[in-house]
């Protein structure tokens, strides 16, 4: 187990490596490799991770329709795992995912879910920045 999981870090280090310089289609295929390999070692917050960058390396490339799983299993991981502030950034990835998307109330019950969390995490400064975000956006 510890030569994969050294393996699926490397290649989802490298997946950011790759996302920094531009070479998006190089991202993908790190991000693919190093999602499979938390699979195969069931590392949920491995796989939460990766799916997290494939959903924003598709989202980048308006590909919201491969997007979306992406993030909806990074979000399922995050709360298996219990970690609510997670959650909440996810709900906002979702939120503005689904603004380029042209989803205007997806992206609404996203931002309020996250709004919600963090008022309940105690992070008002977080919830009113969404407010913000809701009042200025493009809805």
């Amino acid at each position: 187990m510890g030569h994969k999981r050294n393996q699926a870090d490397a290649a989802g280090h490298l997946s950011i490596i790759y996302q920094q310089r531009q070479e998006y289609q190089s991202a993908k295929e790190m991000a693919h490799r190093a999602l499979q390999l938390f699979e195969e070692i069931e590392h949920i917050q491995g796989i939460a991770w990766q799916a997290g960058i494939l959903g924003d390396l598709f989202c980048a490339e308006g590909a919201f329709e491969c997007a979306e799983p992406m993030y909806r299993r990074c979000l399922t991981c995050q709360k298996s795992l219990g970690n609510d502030e997670a959650c909440a950034v996810v709900h906002v990835w979702l939120g503005a995912m689904y603004t380029a998307w042209g989803r205007r109330y997806d992206a609404m019950l996203n931002w309020k879910q996250a709004q919600e969390m963090f008022r309940q995490l105690g992070q008002i400064e977080q919830a009113e920045d969404i407010q913000k975000m809701m009042a200025s956006g493009p809805l």
